[in-house]
């Protein structure tokens, strides 16, 4: 769950480790460049794959809401169509059915033959725990999450996982309490025969024979080996996040960015008459956005340009489309080389800079400008 909650809230926040200044953009106009040609932004940027991409993306956050839709309405339905009964806290629904037992919140449905033959001691200890360790809370959120990123399949794989914990925290736990186990598993397996709607805590999951297995299992004492061995990658991945936090602060973000000592409407004009697509990347159908990043000096010199995948104080894009015809294929090419090289040539022809300043003083300042190549 946390994993969960802190991807759905981190690209929300603008987290900054080092001083950023007041302005991380440069706001500029976006110049779109088409055969060396200057034309209206909407009419070239206008692209029908992330139209049809935001389509399938509506279809299926549609399709997946209404299905969750359609499993509280379930809930909804048989708890006002079937007989009720208050047993032990819970609001227990009386089903006709072959139900398998399930809870939701605080309402517990099971089927009439169940109920009838009552020893329900284990069933009830079993959906208590999941009613008080808000497991359906938790199915909630994750539903909510599932709903808007149904196209991400580590969303499912979580769920599922998550689903199971549930069920090996609730069968420890009824475990431990003192029942016995082999008559709690004879009631996972008479359970497990039957269907429960979707959205609930329910017997009725995939997961049962590990279920079993793990009941029997003792667990281990002492440190596993997996976190042993976990630890080595942990201490390497925080090393190079903090190798490239400190990179990336190794250049000051000044309260002024550089600016082009002639304008960056002329800067843009400049790159306009100077950047073309490459043969031969369009030859091999080479397409994508590379980012050019250059050092301007205290001075307003520039210099270090290179492309690369940090990016630092933004420009806005450039967007240069070429015509693959006569060199037509349907084959899409990721080798960028070609289109990098154009765009490190081209902003090494950029003359000088006004410089930018920190507290009123000039300082060095990276910046970043991304060309996109497209091809029609």
């Amino acid at each position: 769950m946390f994993i969960v909650v802190t991807s759905g809230i981190l690209p929300l926040l603008d987290i900054r480790l080092f001083n950023s200044g007041q302005h991380g953009v440069v706001e500029t106009f976006e110049p779109v460049i088409i055969s060396g040609f200057h034309i209206d932004h909407e009419s070239a940027t206008y692209n029908n794959a992330i139209r049809i991409y935001s389509i399938v993306y509506i279809i299926g956050l549609l399709a997946f809401a209404i299905r969750s839709i359609l499993g509280l309405a379930t809930l909804l339905y048989f708890s006002r169509r079937y007989p009720r009964e208050k047993i032990d806290g819970f609001t227990a629904v009386i089903l006709t059915g072959g139900q398998s037992p399930f809870a939701f919140f605080n309402l517990l449905f099971i089927n009439h033959t169940t109920y009838e033959k009552g020893r329900l001691d284990e069933l009830i200890v079993h959906e208590k725990i999941h009613r008080d360790q808000l497991h359906s809370v938790d199915l909630i959120l994750l539903e909510l999450y599932t709903i808007l990123h149904w196209f991400n399949p580590i969303v499912w794989l979580i769920k599922n996982d998550l689903k199971a914990e549930h069920e090996f925290l609730v069968d420890e736990q009824v475990i431990k309490r003192g029942f016995d186990k082999t008559r709690y598993q004879a009631l996972l397996l008479r359970s497990h025969e039957g269907m429960a709607p979707y959205l609930a805590n329910n017997f009725n999951y995939s997961i049962l024979r590990k279920r079993l297995i793990m009941m029997t299992k003792q667990k281990s004492k002492g440190i596993k080996l997996n976190y042993i061995l976990a630890m080595p990658i942990l201490l390497f991945t925080t090393m190079i996040l903090f190798l490239n936090f400190q990179q990336t602060g190794q250049f000051t973000t000044p309260d002024v960015l550089p600016e082009y000592k002639a304008g960056n409407d002329a800067m843009y004009k400049t790159i306009q008459k100077v950047l073309k697509y490459p043969v031969e990347a369009r030859k091999a159908n080479a397409q994508g956005t590379v980012y050019i990043s250059f050092t301007v000096d205290e001075n307003g010199k520039l210099e270090d340009v290179k492309a690369e995948h940090r990016k630092y104080n933004l420009f806005s894009e450039v967007v240069v489309v070429g015509y693959t015809q006569p060199y037509r294929s349907d084959k899409i090419s990721t080798d960028l080389r070609a289109l990098k090289a154009e765009g490190e040539r081209v902003v090494a022809l950029l003359d000088q800079f006004k410089p930018g300043l920190k507290d009123s003083e000039s300082v060095s300042a990276r910046m970043t400008l991304p060309i996109t190549f497209k091809l029609r």
